[in-house]
């Protein structure tokens, strides 16, 4: 089984790709990307970002009640670099590109992504990949949905042989989140 991308908004991956290639000036070096020529960069499929919209993260909140807040993309060179890009919802259902950054965490979700695809539950099903943003308790994980069963992967900083699971069918969702 896999972990699958889905709902993808459409030419997503195109308009990353596009606004990736006018930010690399030929020969340039550009001050979040480095050095990197657009033909050596990778774009991944986009993973849908979830938050919660107009609601505090008290002990009554579940998985349910987060939000689609944009786009995620992981971008490689051959250098095994790593950076994020973001897409953002406009009105009519369009895209608008939200910008890239280095963040530590783009490399630790490439590396859970790993660990999570040698994990029993998801080499026996099909998993959904989710990111979760909390962006006021400093908080943003993996996560594999599927509707009767979540696994969330924390992306505090971990190393691979640091990542630890929750598993989340139902209920709060605060008790899994340490701040």
């Amino acid at each position: 089984m896999v972990i699958r991308a889905v709902g993808q908004p459409p030419d997503g991956r195109s308009l990353v790709a596009g606004h990736i290639q006018q930010m690399l000036t030929p020969g340039g070096n550009h001050p979040t990307l480095g050095p990197v020529r657009p033909e050596d960069m990778r774009i991944s499929a986009g993973a849908p970002v979830y938050t919660l919209v107009d609601r505090e993260l008290d002990h009554r909140v579940t998985l349910a009640e987060f939000e689609i807040c944009s786009w995620r993309y992981l971008l490689f060179d051959n250098d095994c670099n790593v950076w994020e890009a973001a897409l953002g919802p406009l009105e009519d259902r369009k895209m608008a590109f939200l910008g890239v950054c280095r963040s530590p965490l783009a490399p630790v979700a490439v590396e859970a992504l790993r660990f999570a695809e040698q994990l029993p539950d998801v080499t026996c099903k099909d998993y959904e990949l989710r990111f979760l943003d909390l962006p006021a308790v400093h908080f943003r994980a993996l996560w594999l949905y599927l509707p009767d069963d979540n696994l969330v992967i924390p992306l505090d900083g971990n190393r691979p042989r640091d990542f630890h699971i929750h598993s989340i069918s139902t209920g709060p969702v605060r008790r899994h989140i340490q701040t």
